[in-house]
């Protein structure tokens, strides 16, 4: 992705981009990463992505199985999301999500406060 300059989020943030793995069976996406997934690169790094995968792993999912994305691939810093910064990211969200595609059932998880 490299130097993106899509909207104003993506000056003075990192970009966090997604984790894929080489077959996923499924996808959870988030609102926009934090503090913890921004100095990991890692979506989903912080407290409650170990719970999710932790919970995830019960039902017998693993890394391996998941594309963990967020819909934004920059940080607000606290500013209001709109409709403009959401369709600044969709074209990596669905490329993202591309890997999915062709699958009989997909399972998507959607998370996030707002």
């Amino acid at each position: 992705m490299g130097n993106c300059s899509r909207c104003e989020f993506a000056f003075g943030s990192k970009e966090v981009a997604a984790q894929i793995p080489t077959r996923p069976l499924a996808a959870v996406i988030g609102s926009f990463h934090n503090s913890e997934d921004e100095s990991n690169l890692t979506p989903f790094s912080d407290q409650f992505g170990k719970l999710l995968r932790l919970a995830l792993g019960t039902q017998g999912l693993v890394d391996d199985d998941i594309i963990y994305l967020h819909a934004l691939r920059c940080s607000p810093k606290g500013k209001p999301i709109k409709d403009i910064h959401l369709n600044a990211c969709r074209n990596w969200v669905d490329l993202d999500l591309r890997r999915l595609r062709d699958l009989p059932e997909r399972l998507v998880l959607v998370c996030g406060k707002d």
